[in-house]
């Protein structure tokens, strides 16, 4: 469990009162005591209460929460094919870089139940997990008014329950134009009140044990401004991006830079980035080199996830078998984990 420890730090422990009562049979359980984290040299905090805007004066403010589930810090992640239900790609990875994951992720339909058993699965293998919830082609106004509020209760519970962390990030991409929920589907105000009432529903419902990724795709021409996008600090406890190098002479400050820039005019949140890749070639090398120089110099950044998927061609994120590739990787990897 020594990369599961990394991802999410220091255990702070909290009064088992303070947390849902559980009634779980499984012998895993003793795996999920009833625990809280924190930053490496920061006091645990609280959360002040939050009511959801559109129902402040119709429902009780859910309780101050205990300190939330933090990331690490210097994290190296994989997302794979068909990842969790096959672990095979993400072991084979693993086995590949000689770098033993400390986050894996995976995409799930927002229709989709909360599943323990694939969820243990991933922090059995000492990876913090990070749930990527689409809402798809429905309409986000709905979750915003309600209509979706007995899914995601019966989904916080069962958050809660698991009491283990768990990072959640809900319709990433939202500032691009290529997904059903992107920002020529939906609105900006849609997005940040649907994303509110989520949280909302989760602290309410006892589910203090995610840690929440604002998840947009780095700016380049197709996107829209982020500003208008972001829930608010309150709300969030990362900010994600998702960028590539896909052109042969993009470096980290070209892929990664004007959107830190764009984000630090309205948060210090931390960063993760989430996902991540580049070409085959001869430049995939000095690009792998790159990402790990421009992650050391910027220590706002808690790590990455390697989007090892082959997409088209142009957007071959696949480290397998090219040496080289995997070779620098393993080197680099190294080095920032320490």
């Amino acid at each position: 469990m020594r990369s599961m420890r990394r991802a999410i730090g220091p255990l702070a422990v909290i009064v088992a009162a303070m947390l849902p009562l559980c009634a779980c049979g499984s012998a895993s359980d003793a795996a999920h005591a009833p625990v809280t984290y924190k930053v490496a040299g920061h006091a645990a905090a609280t959360h002040a209460a939050v009511a959801h805007p559109a129902a402040a004066q119709r429902r009780p403010a859910p309780a101050p929460a205990p300190a939330q589930a933090q990331l690490g810090a210097n994290l190296v992640g994989y997302s794979t094919p068909n990842f969790p239900h096959s672990l095979t790609p993400f072991r084979q990875l693993e086995k590949q870089t000689g770098i033993h994951a400390d986050i894996a992720s995976w995409y799930t339909p927002m229709s989709q139940n909360f599943d323990r058993a694939e969820v243990a699965k991933i922090s059995a293998q000492g990876a913090l997990p990070l749930i990527e919830i689409d809402s798809d082609a429905t309409p986000l106004t709905q979750v915003a008014t309600g209509k979706w509020d007995k899914h995601f209760i019966a989904y916080a519970r069962a958050v809660a329950a698991y009491r283990s962390p768990i990072a959640i990030d809900f319709d990433h991409e939202f500032n691009a134009p290529w997904y059903k929920w992107g920002y020529k589907h939906t609105s900006a105000a849609a997005f940040v009140a649907a994303w509110r009432r989520i949280v909302w529903l989760f602290r309410k419902f006892g589910a203090r044990n995610v840690i929440w990724i604002w998840n947009p795709n780095v700016s380049m021409p197709a996107t829209t401004a982020l500003k208008p996008w972001y829930p608010g600090n309150q709300w969030v406890t990362y900010v994600g991006l998702d960028g590539y190098f896909l052109q042969p002479s993009q470096t980290f400050g070209a892929v990664f830079g004007p959107t830190l820039r764009q984000v630090s005019a309205f948060t210090s949140k931390r960063v993760f980035i989430t996902e991540t890749g580049a070409n085959p070639g001869k430049q995939r090398v000095t690009q792998i080199n790159s990402l790990f120089a421009g992650l050391e110099a910027t220590p706002r950044i808690a790590g990455f996830i390697w989007f090892d998927y082959y997409k088209y061609a142009g957007h071959d994120w696949l480290l397998e078998g090219d040496k080289p590739a995997l070779k620098a990787f393993h080197a680099d990897a190294r080095g920032y984990q320490k």
